[in-house]
């Protein structure tokens, strides 16, 4: 599995990015709880969320259920891709397990790729305001 996370990394790693590319970041909000109902089996639709944006990663196939990467699906999964490792502790870690400089700049990556990959349906956040 830990080859498997390496060679996608490495995949993604030659992927060219389009700096140009705007992103645009619905005023969805979602928590923690509501995230994990998009995991292919409660909703249809499969999200994860990486540095409190939340990606709509369905169309992939790598994410649903019995996927490669089904693990990370209705998760936070920041400290995932910073420490490229599956472990399940860093699931929902995010502001919890500390990360090197050297796996944010990682960290950063990973998120950089997923915006031009991935749609962004919104933002992760502690709780909802109320309006």
């Amino acid at each position: 599995m830990i080859f498997t996370f390496y060679w996608v990394y490495l995949t993604f790693r030659a992927t060219r990015l389009d700096p140009s590319k705007k992103v645009t970041i619905p005023n969805k909000e979602f928590t923690i709880e509501e995230l994990a109902n998009f995991n292919g089996k409660r909703e249809k639709k499969v999200y994860i969320a990486i540095q409190n944006l939340v990606f709509d990663v369905t169309a992939s196939g790598n994410y649903g259920p019995g996927d490669a990467y089904s693990l990370l699906a209705g998760k936070e999964c920041s400290v995932v891709f910073a420490k490229m490792s599956f472990e399940e502790g860093y699931l929902n870690a995010q502001n919890k397990v500390s990360i090197t400089k050297e796996e944010n700049e990682i960290l950063r990556k990973w998120s950089n790729m997923m915006k031009q990959k991935y749609p962004v349906v919104g933002k992760l956040v502690q709780e909802k305001k109320n309006h």
